[in-house]
């Protein structure tokens, strides 16, 4: 166990959304390092343009700025509505934007510049993240928001090893043929399962 210093986001209601996007991604200087087992391309509001934008042009935002992003995200389903709004269509071909799929990841980490960290419940999605545009609709997550580096260095290293395949030698799903590992989008051009 490891102790470590942190803020708690206990609610769902656009407040714990506006921390992890202006505190966190929007403070980017040289990376940002995503986990989540689910990612949707969703709308938030931007204050700059005084409108709601897609998810996936803050991301392309932030890149144009210079900052490296890498998605670390599970295999993804089509949804039974059967909509492809994951957000790695919508931004699979950008340069510096990487995306790794794994099929055993669920955790929810977001780790900026290696000095702030998201730990949380919350997918990467509106419902989850608690956009103000969904109160009542948004799921029941909660989080935590933290600059202790011992936090950071432990999850930036478990990051890096799922990242490189380290993990797979030993994992189960491997091992029956389930999954073929760590994919890039180069591995696998559209990894639905």
């Amino acid at each position: 166990m490891i102790r470590f210093e942190s803020q708690l986001l206990p609610r769902n209601d656009g407040s714990s959304f506006n921390s992890i996007i202006a505190d966190g991604l929007l403070n980017a200087q040289k990376f940002i390092w995503i986990t989540s087992a689910i990612t949707r391309d969703f709308r938030i509001y931007s204050k700059v343009r005084g409108k709601a934008v897609p998810f996936s042009e803050v991301i392309r935002t932030i890149r144009n700025q210079g900052v490296d992003i890498n998605f670390l995200v599970s295999v993804e389903r089509k949804d039974w509505l059967g909509k492809r709004n994951a957000l790695y269509l919508k931004l699979m071909n950008q340069q510096g934007i990487e995306f790794r799929f794994c099929s055993r990841i669920h955790m929810k980490v977001i780790i900026v510049d290696g000095k702030w960290l998201y730990l949380g419940s919350a997918n990467i999605t509106s419902a989850g993240l608690g956009a103000d545009t969904r109160k009542g609709k948004n799921n029941f997550e909660v989080g935590i928001v933290s600059s202790d580096r011992v936090a950071i260095l432990e999850l930036a290293q478990l990051f890096k090893e799922i990242w490189t395949g380290e993990h797979c030698q030993g994992c189960y799903r491997k091992k029956q043929g389930q999954c073929p590992g760590i994919q890039s989008l180069t591995d696998a051009d559209r990894p639905f399962i």
